[in-house]
Formats: C-alpha cells, structure tokens, sequence
C-alpha cells in the first residue's frame, strides 16, 4: 500500500509539472498589446501609432518594447508563472498579468491592457469631408463636443474627458470646458477669423513671450455631415475634435 501511495503521489507530481511546463511553453514568445480598455472605451494602439509588446523567453528572461512612431525603448528584466498568469519584474517594477482565452491582461496605470500573441493591425477610419466654408454664419450656434482623432483612432470625446461645448457668435467664441468634481465650467474666450474657408479662433497666449506665440489658435472646419472640427497641435503632434450642433 505504501509503495502504492508513493506510485500515485510521483504520478500526480509529475502530471502537475507536465501541466506547468506546458503551460509555460504557450506561454513562451511575443506577446502585443492589442486592445486598451477605459471604462467602456476601447482603443487600438496600433491606430495611435503606439505599440507595447513582451516576449517572454524560455529562460525566464523577458524583453518589454514601448514605442510610439520611430521612437522606442527596450527594457530587459524576468518573469515566472504564478497561480492566474505570469509576474513580470523589469527595473525593479512588478506587474502581474492575469492569463485566460489566450490573452494577457494587466491594469496599466487605470487603463486595462489585453495582450495577444497576433499582432495588431490598424483599422480604417472613415472620416467626414472637410469643406470651404463661404461665411462665418455657417458656423454660429452651440456645438458639442462629439468625438476626438488620436493618430488613426477615432475616440468618443467623453474618453478624453472632453464634456464642455463651444458657442460661437460673429466675431468670438466661447469655450465652456468641465472638469471632473467641477460645479462651474472653465470658459475661455476667442476672437474669431475667417481665412481661406476656414474659422481662426485666437485668444492671448499667457506664456508669451517666455513660450510659445503671441496669440492662442486653433483652426475651426466645417464637414460635409454638418459637423465642425476643431484642429489643435500639441507639440508635433494634431489633434482634432469634431463637434456636433446642439438643437
């Protein structure tokens, strides 16, 4: 009986490290970030331009790649198998990866990551036609803000926290913006141009002359579904918010 028991005992330990060592193998390899969850927003970082990837390696070695555009950091560190997923240390810095369905999850500073070992591909974004304004009353009246273009990626302006509204009148526009816990709104204030079929909005830089320029501005479009666009760079990069009218 005793040999029996040690028999079934070295059955049992060899199948559970079989398991493990299987489970280590799918494990193994590239793994991309492919979806990135904000409450109920869902973001392709491929769109954006951005990219996040782990390769796990048979030795327990892990490289972690983060990158946005020609820019990118490399990063080296370890990783071992725990009871839901994997624990990943790199810097001194530990992140526990949840594995189910043949993806890694892990909260990433609020924002939930899904890592897949397919490697994503950026989706088409079907925009509306922007086109020449003929006078500025095409564009008087309260807009709201609608939805925001990061890169390719096409976000619900509530995923940016953007929930104020733009009046424009002739000659000005006034911005009402809310910030989480606010009772009042911020409002700014803008005097208004039209060139070249587009709306100038453009208000006193307070940072000037130390940064930046004079004058504030951002470029107002109007599109051929009725909507407005609001075009504003931000260092190198372009974002533009399209607004709806209010009824």
């Amino acid at each position: 009986m005793k040999k029996l028991i040690i028999l079934i005992l070295s059955l049992l330990l060899a199948c559970v490290m079989t398991c493990a060592l299987a489970e280590e193998a799918a494990l193994t390899g590239t793994w991309y970030l492919v979806e990135a969850h904000a409450g109920e927003t869902v973001m392709n970082p491929a769109a954006m331009g951005m990219n996040l990837t782990i390769t796990l390696n048979e030795d327990g070695t892990v490289q972690t790649t983060t990158g946005q555009g020609d820019t990118t950091m490399e990063k080296t560190g370890v990783w071992v198998l725990t009871d839901d997923g994997i624990s990943v240390t790199v810097e001194d810095e530990t992140e526990e990866f949840a594995y189910a369905d043949g993806y890694l999850t892990a909260d990433l500073g609020g924002v939930m990551g899904y890592f897949s070992q397919e490697e994503p591909v950026a989706e088409e974004v079907t925009l509306p036609a922007a086109i020449a304004a003929e006078s500025e009353e095409q564009f008087l009246g309260t807009w709201n803000a609608d939805s925001v273009l990061l890169g390719d990626t096409l976000l619900p302006a509530a995923a940016m926290g953007e929930t104020g509204y733009y009046v424009i009148e002739p000659g000005k526009a006034t911005e009402y913006s809310m910030e989480e816990g606010q009772e009042e709104p911020n409002v700014s204030e803008y005097t208004t141009e039209l060139q070249e079929g587009a709306l100038v909005l453009s208000k006193p830089n307070p940072l000037y002359p130390a940064f930046g320029d004079e004058f504030d501005t951002v470029v107002c479009r109007l599109y051929d579904n009725g909507q407005i666009s609001l075009e504003q760079s931000l260092g190198e990069s372009l974002i533009v918010f399209y607004l709806t009218k209010a009824e």
